[in-house]
């Protein structure tokens, strides 16, 4: 309505210059037709007339012209209003539908921010931008307001990066177990048996899925079912075993003799003439390879792991004797340790203290944390 109102109005103004040119025009005419008058009346030649004449037809081309411009003037002003009320028309429907388009977009947008928080919130902001992309053209200051705006968001977003490192910090790394690897590293048969090392290692267990390793060791595994060994195949390592333990040999010998001379002053048995016993090299490298069998086949016993007795291995090492004894022991760490568990057991401190024996062998050995022991005695 404000548009029609505007061309009515240029329409009535284009009337009022129309009406303003004609009355100027009357006027010149009126002028003209004056001045020929007083010439005519005052008896001029007709050759003036005749000038005066062309003058005035000069005067009145002259107004006419002037009209028909400004009648060209006042139509194109009314074809370019016309035009103007249709680019304004044109505008406003542009405008609208660039609105209508922004509200789709917003709309579109509206939607997807179910999905993502962080992308809705972009989005909105880049079709703000879009709108007053817009207004640029008109108006500078709010296209400064609005990159103003463009940073405000970057910095949203840098804020929005900050908080979620700072949230994937704070997340802790908590223990949730542990666990334990087994790795065969060696692996050897001895006398029938089947040893294997490995190396065992533990971890602590985490809930990012990491371990980490807290401690490791190597442990050894006997397979004894297979035990078989002759005598001669345990000597050698009999005789290294003699040699390596010589000390403590020697030590569980001194206990032996201190219990015989104590026996003597006690008259235990009405006996007070016993005699030191000797340590014999080839009883003491029996004794060792009995301590061998023992250790290896895990057979605590009198009795020989391929059944036999005990006193199989004198004969063996063709060691002559008339009567023979022997005591076995195991857990005990020191001679001093063993004698004294030998003394406190009634038949085992009855073969040291036997007048009858004369000599005797000590033998040791050390598997798997273990010590057995070993004494053999003959006359």
């Amino acid at each position: 309505m404000e548009k029609n109102d505007e061309k009515n109005t240029t329409k009535e103004k284009s009337k009022s210059k129309v009406i303003i040119i004609t009355f100027i025009v009357l006027a010149i005419i009126f002028v003209v037709a004056c001045f020929g008058s007083y010439y005519f009346f005052r008896g001029n030649n007709l050759g003036n007339i005749v000038d005066d004449g062309a003058q005035e037809q000069n005067i009145l081309e002259t107004a006419e012209n002037i009209i028909s411009n400004e009648t060209n003037l006042l139509e194109t002003n009314n074809v370019t209003s016309e035009e103007e009320n249709t680019a304004n028309t044109n505008t406003a429907k542009n405008t609208n539908t660039t609105n209508t388009t922004n509200t789709s977009s917003n709309t579109s947008k509206a939607t997807s921010t179910t999905k993502n928080t962080n992308t809705a919130n972009t989005t909105s902001n880049n079709s703000k931008n879009t709108n007053t992309t817009t207004n640029n053209s008109k108006n500078t200051n709010t296209t400064t307001n609005n990159n103003k705006n463009t940073n405000t968001t970057s910095n949203n977003n840098k804020n929005t990066n900050t908080n979620n490192n700072k949230n994937s910090n704070t997340a802790k790394v908590t223990k949730t177990g542990t666990d334990e690897s087994k790795e065969l590293t060696k692996s050897e048969t001895k006398y029938g048996v089947k040893i294997n090392t490995y190396t065992i290692k533990r971890y602590d267990v985490y809930s990012d899925g990491s371990k980490k390793e807290t401690s490791s060791y190597t442990t050894t595994e006997y397979d004894r079912t297979g035990y078989k060994a002759s005598t001669s195949e345990l000597l050698p390592e009999a005789r290294s075993l003699k040699s390596s333990n010589s000390s403590s040999i020697n030590d569980v010998l001194k206990y032996v003799n201190q219990y015989r001379k104590e026996a003597n002053e006690k008259q235990i048995d009405g006996v007070t003439d016993r005699k030191d016993l000797t340590l014999d090299s080839n009883l003491t490298v029996a004794a060792c390879a009995r301590a061998v069998e023992i250790a290896y086949a895990k057979k605590f016993s009198h009795t020989r792991p391929d059944g036999r007795t005990c006193f199989t291995i004198l004969d063996d090492m063709n060691i002559g004797y008339n009567a023979s004894g022997e005591n076995i022991s195991s857990g005990r760490s020191t001679a001093k340790a063993v004698s004294e568990g030998w003394k406190n057991s009634s038949g085992h401190y009855a073969n040291m203290i036997n007048k009858n024996y004369g000599k005797i062998g000590i033998g040791v050995i050390k598997l798997q944390g273990t010590y057995y022991w070993v004494q053999l005695f003959t006359n």
